[in-house]
């Protein structure tokens, strides 16, 4: 009598690229290696080195952003001071141009 054949499924990992029998398969269909004894930590387990790449751009996007808010907030900050200070300058000039085309005072605007 032929000896049934047994199927090894060892499927490519989407982190490392091996073949291994052991395997995690994810919701969103990813495949990575998992090799545990029950009882004992992971000797190879690609699936939470992953979760903490990922982690870790996320964290690193998220410190960009607030930086990138940060910088613009200043420059806005900046802009305003220097239209503050160019301020009674322009008054000056407003005024100067007023009295040249004879415009009465209640009808005169300043910044």
């Amino acid at each position: 009598m032929r000896k049934k054949r047994t199927r090894i499924i060892a499927p490519k990992c989407d982190w490392c690229g091996e073949h291994n029998q052991y395997f995690v398969a994810t919701a969103n269909k990813k495949i990575f290696c998992r090799e545990q004894y029950i009882g004992q930590e992971p000797i190879k387990d690609c699936h939470t080195q992953y979760l903490n790449h990922l982690k870790e751009q996320h964290v690193l996007k998220q410190r960009l952003q607030q930086e990138e808010q940060i910088r613009l907030q200043k420059e806005k900050e900046e802009r305003q001071k220097e239209k503050i200070k160019a301020a009674p300058a322009l008054n000056e000039k407003l005024k100067e141009l007023y009295e040249k085309l004879g415009v009465k005072k209640s009808k005169q605007t300043y910044l």
